[in-house]
C-alpha cells in the first residue's frame, strides 16, 4: 500500500528563530530527512508551506515532491492540512507528518503503514504505556472531504470529535517520538543530542 504523504511546514517558526524545515542534522535538513525516510511508503509526496515556499520548495521538488504554497497560512496549521487535502490524489490513504518530528525511527512508519485498514478513518499512534496519542496519523481517502468542508478556523481535535469511536484503530508505538514539537532551539539541541546517544 502507497500513501499520498502531506508534511506540514508552513509555520513561522517564531520560536525557533529560523525555518524548522532547514535546520541541519548529520549534514542534512530536516526536509530532506523526512522526504527520504517517507518515500518508501510514498504515491507522492506534497509538502505544505508558507512564507518559506521559495526556499524549501527550491531545494526538494522534484516529480514525486510537490511543494505547494498556502495562502491562508496565517490562519494556522489546520488551514495547511486543508490544502495538503485539497492536493492530494482523492484515491490513497494519507499521511499526515508534522516537520517537528524528524527523528521517528523507519521501523515505526512501517508499523503504522502496516496497520492499515480500509475500513476505519483514522490510523494513529498511541504510546504503549501512556496512552497518549500522537503523530503521524493516517487518514483513510473518504476523509478528504471531511477535512475540507470544515471551517478554516478549526482543528482536527474538532474534526476527530465529529467521528464515532469506531472510525478510530489505535496503534501501540514503544517510542515517545511521536510526540515529538521542535519549538526552540534548545529543544532542537536536545532532539539531536538524545537521538545521537
Amino acid at each position: 500500500m502507497k500513501f499520498d504523504i502531506i508534511i506540514l511546514s508552513g509555520g513561522y517558526s517564531s520560536r525557533m528563530k529560523s525555518d524548522k524545515a532547514l535546520l541541519i542534522t548529520d549534514g542534512k535538513t530536516i526536509i530532506e530527512m523526512l522526504i527520504e525516510k517517507l518515500q518508501p511508503f510514498a504515491n507522492s509526496i506534497h509538502i505544505i508551506l508558507g512564507k518559506n515556499f521559495n526556499k524549501v520548495s527550491s531545494i526538494v521538488s522534484t516529480k514525486q515532491v510537490l511543494c505547494h504554497f498556502n495562502e491562508n497560512h496565517d490562519l494556522g496549521m489546520f488551514s495547511s492540512i486543508q490544502k495538503g487535502f485539497s492536493e492530494v490524489s482523492g484515491v490513497n490513504p494519507i499521511l499526515l507528518q508534522m516537520i517537528d518530528q524528524p527523528f521517528l525511527p523507519t521501523k515505526y512508519y512501517q508499523q503504522l503503514t502496516d496497520s492499515y485498514d480500509q475500513k476505519y478513518q483514522i490510523i494513529q499512534p498511541i504510546h504503549y504505556t501512556e496512552k497518549r496519542k500522537g503523530h503521524p496519523i493516517i487518514f483513510s481517502h473518504q476523509m478528504i472531504d471531511v477535512v475540507r468542508n470544515f471551517n478554516k478556523n478549526s482543528n482536527l481535535r474538532e474534526v476527530f470529535s465529529s467521528l464515532s469511536l469506531e472510525s478510530f484503530k489505535l496503534v501501540e508505538i514503544d517510542d515517545k517520538r511521536i510526540f515529538q514539537n521542535i519549538n526552540t532551539p534548545q529543544e532542537w539541541e536536545n532532539y539531536k543530542k538524545n537521538t545521537q546517544n
